[in-house]
């Protein structure tokens, strides 16, 4: 049913609020062998259904932590990997899109065909390495050069991470800052309040009651109370497919 009439099987499971949360994790459990058939199907390697599905547990470790049992709130968010629009291709994950603001830049930059946008993700967990990065870039050329024709990638990225304000709070060869390096920004959401929740796990209306124990907390800290606010930013990178894969 999950697959073939969404709504009906969200009427079905949510009872309440927090059951809806506790059952979809044993749900989507459940659906990793129908999901890896889906794989084999397309003869996709199951090395990245195996990557990709890893969203599941750390979203319900995520939920666990946050209300000590079992279950996962962002459900939604893993239906982009249960219907196959976002892989893990190494330290990064991906998703085919069409970006308006991804589209006007790159007509700027003459790129009016032959282009193809990847949103990127950045799974939470584990360090952001440049070169690890670098690695994904490319296993994404080669995965999507599988099913579509292009000769650009514009990879797209709409996250704190590339929060500009990042440079003043990290060293020059921070990961994060290497990472941001190669993205154009092109739009900001400075009312987002993203930054915050992934520095420091929740979302205070007093930036006082935030506990600091890293530099980043201690310095982001320091910038919302005297500003309020830490917003998000949109960045995007293009290069060649024949330039990435010859890399």
């Amino acid at each position: 049913m999950y697959y073939n009439d969404r709504e009906l099987f969200y009427k079905k499971v949510r009872k309440n609020q927090d059951s809806l949360y506790e059952n979809m994790y044993y749900i989507l459990k459940e659906l990793k062998d129908e999901l890896r058939e889906k794989y084999l199907q397309k003869k996709i390697d199951l090395e990245i259904f195996q990557d990709s599905i890893t969203d599941i547990d750390i979203w319900a470790k995520d939920y666990y932590k946050k209300y000590g049992k079992v279950g996962i709130r962002e459900f939604q968010w893993l239906e982009l990997t249960m219907d196959m629009r976002v892989f893990k291709l190494g330290r990064l994950q991906f998703e085919k899109i069409e970006d308006p603001e991804a589209e006007a830049y790159l007509a700027k930059r003459g790129i009016v065909k032959n282009a193809i946008q990847l949103n990127v993700h950045i799974q939470e967990g584990g360090p952001l390495d440049f070169r690890e990065c670098q690695k994904s870039y490319k296993k994404a050329a080669k995965f999507y050069d599988k099913f579509y024709n292009f000769d650009w990638i514009a990879f797209v990225c709409d996250s704190w991470l590339l929060n500009q304000e990042l440079k003043d709070m990290l060293p020059r060869n921070s990961n994060i800052i290497s990472f941001q390096k190669q993205y154009h920004i092109i739009s900001e959401k400075r009312r987002s309040r993203q930054f915050e929740e992934r520095v420091f796990g929740t979302i205070k209306n007093n930036p006082l009651e935030y506990k600091a124990r890293t530099s980043l907390q201690k310095r982001a800290k320091e910038v919302l109370i005297k500003k309020r606010s830490l917003g998000m930013a949109k960045g995007i990178y293009i290069i060649s497919k024949e330039e990435l894969l010859h890399r």
